[in-house]
Order: C-alpha cells, then structure tokens, then sequence
C-alpha cells in the first residue's frame, strides 16, 4: 500500500526520534550522534593542532566502523582532513620560521611518519572490524546482511542479496537519479509494500526493494548542501594552491590552515561521495538508510553558515543585522522542516516488560536434532526455528523466488522439484536453481529427470565451518530477469523434497 499526498519532508533525526524506534532505526541515531562527535574534532583540531589531537581523533574515526559500517567513510574523511589540518599547521610554522626561502606548497617537509602513526591507528579499528565479522560471519567483509533471516512475504530480497541484483546493472545515470529523490524527493509512504512504484521522484522502475515511511530531505537541502560544496571547493583551492615564493610582509608562503567553514564543508564532501557511490548499488534502499548522510550534510551547513557569517562581516558595516535577518531566515527555515515533517510509523509506543513476550515469544532450546530432510507435509515449526521454511508452502510445496532452510551437518543437499498443475517450465530452467550455505556457494553435481520432475543434487559444502551443526540454507529458484513476475505470486515450481544427509551422525 502505497499513502499518497506526502508533504515536504523536515529533520529526519527528529522523525526518527519520533517513531517506534526499532532496532533498525535505533543505530542511526548513534550515527548520527558519533558523525557530528567527528565532526566537532575535525573543528577542535583545526582550532589547535596538535600531534596528540590527531592521533586520539584518528584512532576514534576508525571505531566508528563498529557502529554502522558506513561510519567508515566518515571515518576516512576524518583522517584526510585532519591530516591536511597538520600539514598546513607544519608548513605554516616553518614558512614563519624561515622567512624567504622559496617554498612550492604547504605539503613540504612533513613528518610522514607523523602522519602514518594516525593512518595506522585508523587502520586498528577498521582491523578489529574486520576480525570481528571473520570470527562471527566467515568473512571480514561481511556485515550480516547475507546471512539475516526473517519472513519477507516475497523473498525477493534474499535473492537479490545473496544471489544476484538486478539494480547491480542498471546504468549510473538511473541510479543517481534514484538517489536524488530518494534523499530529496519523496512524496509517497509505502509501508510494508516494498516494491511500490512511484514512492519518489526518478525512481528506477527495476525491481529493488524500497521502504520509506520516513519523510527524508526536501530540494531546499539538496541546493543548500549543493552550495555548500561549492563554496568549499572554492575556499580550499584558494588556501592550497601552489605557492612560489614567500611574503615579506606576512613572514610566511601560502595562505596557511585552512579556514574551519572550509575543513568542515571538506569533510562533508570527502565523506558523502563514497556513501553516495555506496547507496547507488546497494540491492535495499530506504528512509533510514538516508540518514547516513546526515552528519555529512550539517557539516556542510554549519560550514557554509561559518563562512557566510564571516563573509557579511567582512564586507558591510551593516553586518549586525544582516546577522540577524540570516538567522531569522535560519530559524523560520528549520522551523517549517520540522513541523512539515511525517512519519508512517505513527507516534512511540512504550512497551513493559511483561508485554515483551506477547511480541516477541520466548522460544526454549531444541530438545531435538533436526531430521535428514524436509517433505511436503512437514511441519518446520516442530524444531522450534525461526523463518525454517521462510519461502516454502510446507502443505502444498509452492516456491518463491527464494526460500530458507536450517539443516544439520550437511553432507550434500538433494532438491526434488516438480511444476505445479497447469504451469510450464521450460527444460534449463532448472540449471537456474542455485543453493548456498551460509555464505558459500554449492557445487552442483548432477541433474536427474523423474517421472513428474527433477532432482537437482549439489555437493556438501567444503569450508569447515559450515560443515558442522546447524546451518542455514538458501535457495535460488529463477533466473534473476524472471524476478519481476514473482514478486506477488509463487513460481512454478514445488519442492517435495529436501535431504542432507543419508543418516543420523
């Protein structure tokens, strides 16, 4: 379902704040908050430079990784400035120091190792991040977002997360204009109908899924951030430019450090580029997602307002209250953002203790191994699995797109399928059943025609981890161009049965 008529968008952190607040959206608020705490260490630095400063703020950007991983990039947009801000407080201190000498830059003879000692220090959060999702996933490059589990009702977005992404190929021009409107120009809610058409403005018609209940940004951000960068750009050109000689009046070469307006719109851009060129592939986007450029985006703002301060100051003996009316205008812009802004979710809602279990039921452990197979008849919740058969009619054996089962010490996995009355495959369709464990993909074996169907078999998987215990398996059941035609109906295939192993170990 898709609610139509959405007004102009406001504070998305306030919108957030104002919704159930979920786990999901629970973590975006501490992006937030630890963007902007990079933020004003970006300001405090560049205020005074100090080795012990950039070390200590080096070493935080690189934690914030274990927050949100794309808190990476404001982690590497940290470092690049606050880099920059020591080597132009070096280059500064040196030009003074020794007035004539010709000098073609402020990057001349710095203490690289200096500098490295941060990199490195950046580098341990980003190494224990990374050691962390080797122990728990498999993979230092995993996050969980292949392996999660839950009953979405088309199985759509398993598919395209741990097989293959249709939007993965759709040309950039297309999915830079599905950013755009996903951060600035949203006008519809579409709840749980997540591949909706027409939630904003240049929405790609690919199939992707898309969940927006948040008002996001509106096109007053998007020109004001836009101007911001520019600005920046400017400024930063202007400091850095090549120098050939020094000023006898100033006693130094160059234009020295950078203004703060300057470093912290510099930081904001460093830091949305890559999360920008993130977003533009990812096979999931939604309203909270857009939160990630929020800090990035009141840098720009605060740096752009730092400078436009300063500017009027320099410029006009009526700068007092052109002061005010800024911040009038300031005030009164805000202000309509907020109380424009709507949320889908409708207001908090408190839960107690007690009422905990009727939303989440307390599962006991399985007092049980798992079986060697799965038929048609079986019924999954005996083992006392969450979403065990998520994409699997266990009465009649109809397939989505996708499917997920938890198996136990599996040694191979047989798939017997047949097509279901009055539907029609055609013969190679069945090379397009794929299946994983965890996040390694199955040999397949062999393909055995029956007498009403196929059985496809794979082979066991070969990494250790995935050898032992509990597994979870998923399924690919159609080539990813047929996806569109099953997002609101099953396919045609039944699965009647499911083994991994010939006996109990």
């Amino acid at each position: 379902m898709v609610i139509r008529g959405l007004k102009r968008p406001g504070l998305l952190i306030l919108h957030l704040l104002r919704s159930p607040m979920w786990q999901y959206e629970e973590v975006l608020v501490y992006v937030y908050l630890f963007g902007i705490v990079l933020a004003c260490g970006v300001i405090s630095l560049a205020r005074n430079p100090k080795w012990g400063r950039f070390w200590g703020l080096c070493a935080l950007a690189g934690l914030g990784g274990l927050v949100r991983p794309t808190l990476v990039f404001y982690g590497l947009a940290t470092v690049i400035v606050a880099g920059l801000v020591m080597a132009c407080s070096l280059s500064q201190s040196q030009n003074r120091a020794q007035q004539g000498e010709i000098r073609d830059s402020h990057l001349m003879g710095l203490p690289i190792s200096r500098l490295l000692s941060g990199v490195f220090l950046f580098a341990l959060g980003g190494g224990l991040l990374f050691l962390t999702n080797r122990v728990q996933f498999g993979s230092g490059w995993e996050f969980g977002h292949k392996l999660n589990v839950n009953r979405e009702p088309a199985g759509v977005v398993f598919y395209t997360t741990r097989f293959d992404d249709p939007f993965s190929r759709v040309p950039l021009k297309e999915t830079a204009r599905e950013l755009f409107g996903a951060l600035f120009q949203v006008r519809n809610f579409n709840h749980q109908d997540w591949y909706a058409r027409g939630i904003f403005e240049g929405q790609s018609p690919t199939l992707r899924w898309r969940g927006f209940n948040l008002s996001t940004y509106d096109l007053s951000y998007a020109v004001c951030v836009g101007l911001a960068w520019i600005v920046g750009v400017w400024l930063m050109w202007r400091c850095l430019r090549p120098v050939t000689r020094t000023s006898p009046q100033s006693g130094r070469g160059g234009r020295g450090l950078p203004p703060v307006s300057a470093l912290l719109i510099l930081w904001s851009l460093l830091a949305s580029l890559p999360l920008a060129a993130f977003y533009l592939r990812t096979p999931a986007i939604a309203d909270r997602y857009m939160l990630d450029f929020s800090p990035a985006f009141v840098a720009a703002l605060i740096g752009l307002w730092w400078w436009t301060v300063e500017w009027v100051s320099a410029w006009t003996r009526f700068s007092k209250w052109i002061h005010i009316v800024l911040l009038l205008a300031l005030i009164g812009w805000q202000g309509s953002e907020i109380a424009s802004g709507r949320s889908g979710f409708g207001p908090p809602v408190s839960r107690t203790w007690e009422e905990l279990p009727e939303i989440v039921p307390l599962r006991n452990e399985r007092d049980k191994s798992l079986p060697n197979e799965y038929r048609v008849g079986s019924t999954l919740g005996t083992w006392g699995i969450p979403q065990n058969g998520s994409g699997w009619d266990e009465t009649s054996g109809q397939l989505l797109v996708s499917a997920i089962f938890f198996v136990e010490n599996p040694n191979f996995l047989d798939i017997e399928l047949s097509v279901a009355p009055g539907q029609h495959v055609r013969e190679a369709s069945v090379a397009y059943i794929r299946a994983k464990v965890g996040l390694e993909f199955l040999d397949r074996e062999s393909i055995v025609r029956t007498n009403d169907g196929w059985i496809v078999r794979f082979g066991g998987p070969k990494q250790r981890r995935y050898q032992q215990g509990v597994q979870s398996v998923f399924l690919a059941t159609v080539p990813p161009e047929e996806l569109d035609k099953y997002v609101s109906t099953p396919t045609p295939w039944i699965l009647k049965r499911l083994s991994w192993r010939v006996g109990q170990n």
